[in-house]
């Protein structure tokens, strides 16, 4: 019997590890048991051991594959580990493993807005909530979350909710295009009777679920820089070429380190 279906026979039978099927790496769990079928000739996935994991995860990286790509093998391989009672065979830390991705975190995005318009003006065609927060997103800097909760005005800012660390934070409107979209959003709770732009029949998660397979079934990925937070990345470098100081650009985004605007700021 293949790896893989040891693997998920295993994953049935536990009730705590079938939970790991329901994550998006699914396919990464039966690709990694293929690469160890194919290397080691393993028969059976409990004679797993850290001699197997590290000879694929250096196999992996020769290929030259994205540290977020050898992120989710690394969180593949610990399911399997976990469904197996061998978590010792896999680091807990992708570090442990040669993977780091700040690279791909930590780097600055050149959005491209002509994609991200296009993308705005279909998810409004989808969705009047998704095309607001798609707007409060580039014109705010906003993150995912903060789209959907931040409607609140109060003398002349935007009252930002669902802020990292729970603490809300203010962001000056300045211009005329940032005083129509709030006019906009209003406009559109009123219609609904709500306070947010989450649909009343969803909670939190299963709005930002939502927005999320919606952005990606229409082509907003990190690949051609319209992922959601490509956005937020070029809100920052506007207020950089302006001549907005490091320290204002972080507060305004909500964080709490003045050095972090260089991962947002191309040098």
């Amino acid at each position: 019997m293949d790896l893989k279906y040891q693997v998920e026979k295993i994953l049935g039978k536990n009730r705590r590890a079938s939970k790991l099927t329901q994550y998006k790496n699914k396919g990464q769990i039966r690709r990694f048991c293929d690469l160890v079928q194919k290397k080691y000739g393993l028969q059976k996935i409990n004679h797993l051991k850290t001699k197997h994991t590290r000879g694929v995860f250096e196999d992996l990286k020769e290929e030259g594959l994205s540290p977020s790509t050898l992120a989710s093998y690394g969180t593949a391989a610990r399911a399997i580990a976990q469904a197996i009672s061998k978590q010792n065979i896999v680091p807990r830390s992708n570090r442990e493993l040669g993977i780091s991705r700040a690279g791909d975190r930590l780097k600055p995005v050149m959005a491209d807005m002509e994609k991200i318009h296009d993308l705005t003006a279909q998810l409004y065609k989808k969705d009047e909530w998704l095309g607001l927060a798609a707007e409060l997103r580039e014109n705010f800097g906003l993150r995912a979350k903060e789209s959907l909760l931040s409607t609140g005005v109060a003398n002349g800012k935007l009252i930002v909710r669902g802020s990292k660390g729970g603490r809300p934070r203010e962001i000056p409107i300045r211009n005329k295009s940032q005083r129509e979209l709030l006019n906009r959003v209003q406009d559109h709770l009123k219609r609904e009777g709500k306070t947010s732009l989450i649909p009343s029949n969803m909670n939190l998660m299963q709005g930002l679920k939502c927005q999320s397979n919606a952005i990606h079934r229409l082509g907003g990925t990190k690949d051609n820089n319209a992922h959601p937070h490509s956005s937020r990345h070029a809100y920052a470098q506007d207020l950089y070429r302006q001549g907005n100081a490091p320290q204002n650009i972080a507060e305004e985004l909500g964080h709490g380190r003045t050095e972090i605007v260089s991962h947002y700021i191309p040098k």
